[in-house]
């Protein structure tokens, strides 16, 4: 490493590398804070297929990584995922995946009335919600169903070209390269050819797109002249302007083909007289984090300046010229060497493979030095005649190198990334300069206001809002917030604190579908009655979109519909079970009461009836006299409880309060209204023992209605209570697979498209196999792999095999 530096050093001559001037420090310090206070999250999601028929589950496979290494995310551990239709910009799904170490899996159910068309599945967490909704993950799948078509949308053909002159800006006899895109009025690339003219007239060149739209040529502009392109796309003439030509102004350009060891940089500068000798600076950073800084003259000579690809890291990288004062005057985007990736070998343990046989496969994965690593993957095996993967369609290492830190959909991603195909770092540089990095602004790096994030990061599914006064002031203190579920019979609570103005955050949810929840805001003063004012569930404001009435995906045959309708009916004779057909005899289930954790039996129990409580009595103040060897003595809302014959080696004789089961303060007891109260248990002896030595003194337990295994939140009133429903975690459910070695006199059809789905395939010392039986049908078979490593590193494997028998 450090042979490199040194050739570093002697090529860039007047470059000053890590120069200690006041403003390139202040970019690396700007730069480290913002990074810090900006933690990137990077949602990817595997699918088994890039189209699906209504009815049909999509089955994915979910990646959330921290941006700079691509390591697993451990701020945020639920996912939301949204189906968008295209046409409308409804979003016809939403639903939230639990993540374990940056990994999780789920479905999408498509239901039967679902509208046929192009579809945009997107994935975010709370937390990417302060950033740019651009950089949310999003794949477009689409979805067929012959009983509801898409809707009629008919538009001329139209197109659009953008002319983008390297370093930002045309300059005055600057010879400047200048890439360009097309794309039509669906977003799609297209094809074109023209001429660049001045407006005298004059023929510069002829131009012509070279891949999906884009393309580059070289111009010498004069600032006296405006120019012009004329362009044909389709048969269709347009004409469009070129960016204007400044008279003064630094062009950077950057040569990263040539040379495999290094990288070409030259600055051109045309400057007024009294700018010629200024110091100007340079940034070179990736990923948000300054990779160095350093220092060169103006002059009317061009300055080169060759830097060793060693000293930057993989993937894109952003230059950058700035003036003492901190503008920036040309920028240029590059992206270095190739992801860091593995390879994953694919093998069937038979050489031949029969209809509904069991095939096992082999799966061998390894660094790029062919070590063995371990790693954990995702995997889907489809059938090959029906479901046509388009070409270098997006994977794993495609969005997470590349896709995720670009704006706009980039087409055919996995195009750059095969290492078999001459062309792909030619198309990539094209690709920077034609699309660019746009994570982040120089403008917020380098202000001194600290941004402030409105979503956190959520380590467990939560909700937050605001308590308010009820005449909608703001409290005068902080006060504690109880929420209270129940879901199949087991009650939680969970307990929270708002901040001085009122505003909290409740965690530590954990429930399938949606339930109801009750809140209360408890203080001491068991009078006072405060408002709930909930913020909204996470969701994208719903925007308008154009999309194309044709399909996205090019479909073998009409068989693919009618296949894939066979098999929804076959699952559900499996997985769903018909009540009438059933005749069920059992014993009757005693439910038992989560909130009694030490069991039914206790000491003593005092049940209140609802609607029988005196008003103005605390919970504590109404226990006096009912419970035997319990002394309870009340001066005001200040109540001393003691159970007679315990005492605790603290010196404190008070037993240990309990709310539904769960340890509280004595002030949280006595602010409940009696109303609320269902029954009071006291406990002693050996049940007391399970909150260890704190039982010591027994255990005093206040059992609330809200908190009945048969309470239904919905309906319970109380005063001061808020009641609302939040979704849950998207229920699992099994992938099916007929096991023919279980069932060998099985006969019914099976033409599955998806043959097999396993979403959790651990990878140890390079070894890993999973086994699964194939359709009935002779076709051939597509097995697709993507996983990650703990650091970061990615990787893809592909086969193919055939039925034939």
């Amino acid at each position: 490493m450090k042979k490199h530096f040194l050739l570093f050093i002697f090529f860039l001559g007047t470059f000053s590398l890590f120069g200690q001037e006041d403003f390139l420090h202040k970019i690396s310090v700007k730069m480290a804070e913002y990074s810090q206070n900006n933690v990137v999250e990077k949602a990817y999601l595997h699918c088994d297929k890039p189209y699906y028929a209504a009815g049909e589950k999509v089955w994915f496979k979910a990646y959330l990584v921290e941006g700079l290494r691509h390591k697993a995310d451990s701020l945020s551990c639920v996912l939301y995922v949204d189906l968008v239709h295209n046409q409308t910009g409804k979003i016809t799904f939403q639903g939230k995946y639990k993540l374990f170490g940056g990994l999780g899996e789920g479905n999408i159910h498509l239901t039967d009335t679902i509208m046929s068309g192009a579809y945009t599945m997107r994935a975010y967490t709370n937390w990417m919600r302060n950033f740019d909704e651009n950089f949310y993950f999003k794949n477009d799948i689409e979805i067929i169903n012959p009983s509801v078509p898409g809707l009629a949308f008919r538009m001329p053909f139209d197109f659009q070209v953008d002319f983008m002159p390297e370093g930002g800006d045309l300059i005055d006899e600057i010879q400047t390269k200048v890439a360009f895109k097309a794309i039509d009025n669906f977003g799609k690339s297209v094809d074109i050819q023209g001429i660049i003219f001045a407006e005298n007239g004059d023929t510069i060149t002829r131009i012509a797109s070279e891949r999906i739209g884009m393309g580059m040529f070289r111009i010498r502009p004069k600032a006296a002249l405006k120019y012009k392109a004329k362009i044909i796309a389709n048969e269709k003439v347009k004409f469009f302007d070129l960016p204007m030509v400044k008279d003064t102004g630094i062009v950077l350009s950057i040569d990263n083909l040539t040379d495999p060891v290094a990288i070409g940089i030259s600055i051109r500068c045309k400057l007024p007289e009294k700018n010629i000798g200024k110091q100007m600076n340079v940034s070179v950073q990736s990923r948000g984090q300054s990779i160095f800084t350093g220092r060169f003259t103006t002059s009317l000579s061009k300055t080169i300046m060759p830097i060793q690809r060693i000293m930057l890291p993989d993937g894109i990288v952003q230059f950058t010229v700035f003036d003492e004062e901190g503008n920036p005057y040309s920028e240029r985007i590059i992206y270095n060497s190739s992801p860091k990736w593995f390879n994953i070998d694919i093998k069937t343990e038979k050489e031949k493979n029969a209809t509904r046989g069991e095939t096992t496969l082999l799966l061998n994965v390894s660094d790029l030095d062919g070590k063995p690593i371990d790693a954990n993957l995702s995997l889907a095996v489809t059938d090959g005649d029906q479901v046509i993967t388009p070409a270098n369609y997006q994977n794993i290492i495609s969005y997470l190198s590349l896709s995720s830190d670009l704006k706009g959909k980039i087409e055919e991603p996995a195009y750059y990334f095969d290492r078999s195909n001459p062309n792909s770092a030619k198309h990539l540089d094209l690709l920077m300069m034609t699309q660019g990095w746009r994570r982040f602004s120089w403008k917020n790096v380098l202000k001194d206001a600290k941004i402030e994030h409105k979503f956190l990061p959520e380590p467990s599914m939560s909700f937050s809002g605001m308590v308010k006064q009820t005449n909608d002031k703001p409290i005068k203190k902080p006060v504690q917030i109880n929420g209270f579920y129940g879901i199949n019979g087991k009650s939680t609570m969970v307990l929270g604190d708002t901040d001085e103005k009122g505003k909290f955050t409740l965690y530590n949810f954990d429930f399938e579908d949606s339930t109801n929840i009750a809140l209360q805001a408890m203080t001491s003063n068991k009078d006072k009655i405060y408002k709930f004012v909930i913020d909204n569930e996470p969701q994208i404001t719903e925007k308008q979109q154009i999309s194309a009435t044709k399909q996205l995906f090019r479909l073998q045959d009409n068989n693919f519909i009618e296949k894939a309708q066979t098999m929804i009916k076959q699952e559900k004779t499996v997985f769903d079970v018909s009540l009438d057909e059933l005749s069920v005899k059992a014993k009757k289930t005693i439910k038992t009461d989560n909130r009694r954790p030490y069991g039914e039996k206790v000491n003593k129990t005092v049940v209140f009836e609802q609607g029988k409580s005196v008003g103005g009595l605390s919970v504590l103040e109404s226990l006096q006299g009912k419970l035997p060897g319990v002394n309870i003595q009340c001066n005001g809302s200040d109540c001393k409880v003691m159970i007679r014959g315990f005492s605790s080696m603290q010196g404190s004789n008070e037993p240990v309060f309990l709310l539904d089961g769960m340890p509280t303060d004595k002030s949280v007891i006595q602010a409940l209204p009696l109303n609320e109260v269902e029954m009071v248990d006291v406990i002693q002896g050996a049940a007391a023992t399970l909150y260890g030595s704190r039982g010591a003194t027994g255990l005093l337990n206040v059992l609330t209605r809200r908190t009945n295994p048969n309470f239904d939140a919905t309906n319970f009133k109380s005063e001061g209570m808020t009641v609302v429903k939040r979704m849950g975690y998207v229920p699992a459910r099994e992938f099916y697979v007929p096991k023919y070695a279980e069932n060998p006199n099985l006969t019914t059809e099976d033409s599955r498209t998806t043959i097999f789905w396993s979403p959790n395939i651990e990878v140890k010392n390079g070894k890993a196999s999973v086994k699964y039986y194939n359709s009935a049908e002779k076709t051939n078979i597509n097995v697709n792999v993507q996983g990650k490593t703990a650091n970061g590193a990615l990787g893809v494997g592909q086969m193919t095999y055939k039925i034939d028998n």
